[in-house]
């Protein structure tokens, strides 16, 4: 009856069979046991690990324990290492080693637990040092801690471990570790782990040495941060940069007005509104025209702020018509310009066309329309950088865009 009970389908069946076998007290059905432990249910695995602790022996059942270690569930690693320390307390320390970088946080801290207990400090710190340099899953952050605590001489090595692994949770430990002062060469380390990939151990990073460097040092490295293909990293240097105490230039900040991320472009008008250049004129009026609500909001209120706060619009003071500014003037021609494109984008298309800024190039639209709606983007700088033939440039801009519809996206009518 139990041989036929432990193939039953249902892993639920076979996990009761187990519990009845123990609490009849026939664990002597050993064979069962062991043969249960390759259950492909995890729950009749951990099960079974359970009870092969009331009926197995060290020689008999470490080949399978140490083969369940490896389990793909955690819950049946978990039993195998509560099992393997009870059989071979003698392998203590060759077993925690390796499962204190395990990827389940109970195993990896039940195991740094049992190394505590372990005498031979030096050699159990080196074990987990190699193992940190191979830790892939998120867990290296606590062998860094139980080095911290119990083996502080040794951090640094274990900190060159953790930045040569591929283990984001222990890059980010090593930023906390730096903030706490407890590593030599932070700043160096630092600069490395702000190159990475990631973008959270990029972020943590650099505002880590924000925090830490000296004034001379904030410029140098927010001014790197200009360049980083993370949106959030090129605002922070924004931010950095314009709390400098030296003040800041014109040219590092001008190309951001444009940048691909809406907060970005925010900032960036509003860092450039104490100089008195042309450029910066043209960068705001043309963010009247934004996709993005916030940037548009920013640069009316730059433009309305008066001299006293954007002091180039001085400049073009005589050239507004009676009492409307030349920036609102323009805005209309820019305005009217597009709604002019998408009336004829909806003659020549049979269908709506939305015409809308576009801040980091000439022009673009997409290739299947969204909802039958042809979504187009068409630069504006022709007309706000006041080129003589600005609004015939937006006009053939706009042309361009519509004709990709008419002749390689598709025809008039087509869907």
């Amino acid at each position: 009856l139990v041989e036929l009970l432990v193939k039953d389908n249902d892993p639920g069946v076979r996990v009761k069979t187990l519990d009845l076998l123990a609490s009849k007290g026939l664990l002597e059905w050993g064979g069962v046991v062991r043969s249960m432990t390759g259950d492909k249910s995890p729950e009749v695995r951990v099960k079974s690990v359970e009870l092969l602790e009331r009926c197995g022996s060290a020689k008999e059942d470490m080949p399978t324990v140490r083969l369940l270690l490896g389990d793909k569930n955690g819950k049946v690693r978990r039993a195998a290492l509560g099992l393997a320390v009870k059989l071979a307390p003698q392998e203590l320390q060759e077993l925690c080693l390796k499962m204190a970088a395990d990827s389940d946080e109970r195993i990896a801290m039940t195991a740094l637990s049992h190394l505590k207990a372990v005498d031979n400090t030096d050699a159990v710190t080196d074990g987990l040092i190699t193992h940190l340099r191979k830790t892939t899953n998120g867990c290296g952050n606590f062998i860094l801690d139980h080095i911290a605590e119990n083996a502080p001489d040794k951090l640094d090595r274990a900190v060159s471990a953790a930045i040569a692994s591929r283990d984001q949770g222990s890059k980010l430990r090593v930023i906390e570790l730096i903030r706490e002062k407890t590593v030599t060469d932070g700043i160096d380390i630092l600069r490395r782990l702000a190159k990475e990939k990631d973008a959270e151990i990029q972020g943590h990073a650099h505002k880590t040495l924000y925090d830490m460097a000296s004034d001379d040092q904030k410029d140098d490295l927010a001014r790197e941060a200009l360049e980083s293909d993370n949106w959030k990293i090129r605002f922070e240097a924004l931010e950095a940069i314009s709390k400098s105490k030296a003040g800041y230039d014109l040219e590092p900040i001008l190309p951001l007005a444009r940048d691909t991320d809406n907060d970005v472009r925010e900032k960036a008008i509003r860092m450039l509104a104490r100089f008195d250049d042309q450029r910066v004129f043209v960068e705001i009026l043309s963010s009247l025209n934004d996709v993005a609500d916030n940037v548009k909001e920013a640069a009316e209120e730059l433009l309305k702020s008066g001299p006293d706060q954007v002091p180039v619009l001085k400049r073009y003071a005589h050239l507004q018509q009676g009492d409307t500014p030349l920036w609102t003037i323009v805005r209309f021609r820019v305005d009217a310009i597009n709604a002019w494109a998408s009336r004829i984008g909806g003659e020549l298309l049979g269908r709506p066309v939305v015409v809308q800024q576009y801040r980091q190039g000439v022009g673009r639209t997409r290739k299947k329309p969204l909802h039958g709606v042809v979504e187009i983007e068409v630069s504006d700088y022709a007309v706000t950088s006041g080129h003589p033939f600005g609004e015939d440039i937006m006009r053939g801009i706009a042309l361009h865009e519509i004709g990709h519809h008419l002749v390689d996206i598709g025809v008039r009518g087509e869907k």
